[in-house]
């Protein structure tokens, strides 16, 4: 899924096997890294339980912009 914001287009990484969970958990992959990071931490099993939104920050992965030199 991408979100068109001001100066650039983000991407968020969503999975969600069953629409009736109610708990989410977000990851936000640190510097260099992008969504594909927080796969590495076992979504096949979470995604039994939660529905999962990975963050690709600006110029990481699949969003745009460039990368950001202070947090």
């Amino acid at each position: 899924m991408h979100i068109q914001l001001e100066k650039h287009r983000a991407n968020i990484h969503y999975i969600c096997d069953n629409p009736n969970f109610n708990k989410t958990i977000v990851f936000i992959p640190g510097a260099g890294m992008d969504h594909r990071t927080a796969q590495m931490v076992g979504f096949d099993n979470l995604k039994q339980a939660f529905n999962i939104l990975a963050i690709d920050l600006p110029g990481h992965g699949y969003t745009t912009g460039n990368h950001l030199s202070t947090i």
